[in-house]
């Protein structure tokens, strides 16, 4: 459940622009995350112990590890509401 929220956010989370300046604007923030992190956001939410129950994947394990990425973007996620 809490990755399915964190894809909420990503939409609603501004970013740092090339000039370091905090970008807000919602299209621009859609496009970023659109092209930055939705796709590994995606994988990390499918409950591929399921689709692929019959086989062990090490496919399962990249997926796995993925979600890292997501726990260390959420503790940015948490300093930028401290600043």
């Amino acid at each position: 459940m809490i990755f399915v929220l964190d894809i909420l956010f990503g939409f609603f989370t501004g970013f740092r622009n090339k000039q370091g300046h905090l970008e807000r604007r919602a299209k621009k923030v859609v496009l970023n995350y659109l092209k930055t992190w939705l796709l590994i956001d995606v994988m990390t939410i499918l409950p591929y112990e399921y689709i692929f129950a019959s086989s062990k994947f090490t496919f399962i394990k990249f997926i796995k590890f993925l979600k890292v990425f997501k726990f260390v973007r959420v503790f940015k996620y948490a300093n930028a509401i401290k600043e």
